[in-house]
């Protein structure tokens, strides 16, 4: 009878495989979280008092969309990095030596996106805490359309990041697997710009993530799952 194999082994496989990614987009994250503290520092006390004043305004108001984006998109990304597993595997060629271990694959899969499960609440921690810091230092609140925002960023990259890492584990190739992902997002793109074309605005955009934002847990398990599933099924299909 095949043994399962230590799941807290698996999960620590995964940590130490992406320990260098994981430490890159933690510097990056604070880097890119500081930047727009700064800039409202200095919008308070520095050079940038002298912008126009419609943009102050903007500012000041919590108005600016790009300065929210700054604050939120890389701690949004930071659950993107388990993603990473399924590249570094590709190239060391971990399937065939996995084969000869007793870990089974939904194990694997599993340990895989525990992993992207709890980075992906430390997304959210970190991003919701940037709007927070941001939103205080300018004198106003956070808003429900702060919070969907975030979330729909997080749902739309864990997606890109699913989609990527099944192509790459399909073709064994990182770069194959990359470009099918790409493709994917252009012609999702292009669909929707056809299908919608003008009615495309930001505050369309922004609407509509605050319309989900109840469904976004529901949402963002299924993408998990479906992470797993196929997973599972590609490890599972290799054994046969």
């Amino acid at each position: 009878m095949r043994k399962k194999g230590s799941f807290s082994a698996l999960l620590y496989r995964e940590l130490l495989l992406l320990r260098k990614s994981l430490t890159t987009y933690l510097i990056m994250t604070f880097i890119y979280c500081l930047m727009p503290v700064l800039v409202i520092l200095s919008i308070r006390y520095g050079n940038l008092a002298m912008l126009p004043e419609h943009i102050l305004n903007d500012i000041r108001g919590g108005n600016d969309l790009m300065l929210k984006l700054l604050a939120v998109i890389t701690p949004c990304m930071l659950s993107s990095a388990a993603s990473e597993s399924a590249v570094f595997d590709t190239q060391i060629k971990w399937d065939r030596f996995r084969r000869s271990t007793p870990v089974t694959p939904f194990r694997m899969a599993l340990a895989q996106y525990a992993l992207v499960s709890i980075l992906l609440v430390l997304s959210v921690v970190v991003a919701v805490g940037m709007i927070g810091l941001c939103t205080s230092l300018l004198g106003t609140s956070m808003t429900k359309t702060d919070i969907a925002m975030i979330m729909a960023l997080i749902i739309i990259i864990n997606m890109m990041c699913v989609v990527s890492q099944t192509f790459i584990m399909l073709f064994r190739s990182v770069d194959k697997g990359m470009l099918a992902m790409l493709g994917c997002s252009v012609a999702v793109s292009f669909l929707a710009y056809e299908k919608l074309g003008a009615n495309i605005t930001v505050d369309r955009l922004l609407s509509g993530a605050e319309a989900l934002l109840p469904l976004t847990p529901v949402i963002l398990m299924g993408i998990l799952l479906l992470g797993c599933g196929l997973t599972t099924f590609i490890y599972a299909r290799r054994e046969k």
